[in-house]
């Protein structure tokens, strides 16, 4: 199974100290095969991890329960987490859009071997599950990491997957050989240093295409930068 994640890179040429970030961390992807596991504190959804809201008979729980809130204590229970987010689908303009930078940034392709049985596949739902109450150590670590697991159907254009650790570990290791492809976005102002990086590993390259002849990104194995007018055509370019 293909797995995918997006990463933003700067659509400039004079870089912030920020800017320079994001481009060497996908240098140390290509270079270093890993993968930031992201607190679920800094995640981009204010509700990630409250599928199951948890009651606690302690002091100041009514209080935070009136107010939809998790006590603070089960929310120092889910900050423990990692999660590492991955989408099924390369081909999502949404998410080219909201993560990749407006296709200025890349698309890893992964085949996971050796850690699938870790990989989870998000459930988007309605509503919350109901409330449980007072849980014992085994039930309060099973709903928190099936909140973790769960999202709104709001998000469900992500076609997301996850790895959730409760280690201290920072990164997601994985085998050269899991790492199948880079993506590169049309728009991209850094494909010269995603090229020599990929090319170090022998990582295959591809790029996105977007024409309003079929209203879809087409993903090729040749840069929109080279296509010839006239000689090119979407059928005898090569795609992926």
């Amino acid at each position: 199974m293909k797995l995918y994640k997006y990463k933003s890179l700067p659509h400039k040429k004079e870089l912030t100290a920020e800017e320079k970030e994001q481009l060497e961390y996908c240098k140390d992807i290509l270079l270093n095969h890993r993968l930031f596991m992201a607190p679920r504190e800094t995640l981009n959804d204010p509700f990630e991890g409250m599928a199951i809201p948890i009651s606690l008979s302690i002091c100041g729980s009514g209080s935070f329960g009136s107010l939809g809130l998790p006590h603070p204590l089960v929310e120092d229970r889910m900050n423990q987490y990692r999660i590492l987010s991955l989408s099924a689908n390369p081909k999502n303009p949404i998410m080219w859009a909201h993560y990749a930078n407006n296709y200025s940034g890349v698309c890893f392709e992964f085949e996971f071997n050796n850690n699938f049985e870790n990989i989870h596949k998000v459930s988007y739902i309605e509503h919350q599950y109901d409330t449980i109450y007072d849980p014992t150590e085994e039930e309060f670590r099973r709903a928190i990491e099936k909140s973790l697991l769960c999202k709104s159907k709001n998000w469900s254009y992500e076609e997301e997957y996850r790895i959730i650790s409760k280690s201290n570990e920072s990164f997601f290791h994985f085998d050269q050989s899991e790492l199948t492809g880079i993506i590169i976005g049309n728009r991209s102002l850094c494909a010269q240093e995603l090229v020599s990086w990929a090319t170090k590993g022998n990582i295959p390259i591809y790029y996105t295409f977007t024409s309003t002849q079929n209203y879809e990104i087409n993903i090729i194995n040749k840069s929109p930068n080279t296509l010839i007018i006239g000689d090119d055509t979407l059928d005898n370019i090569p795609h992926h």
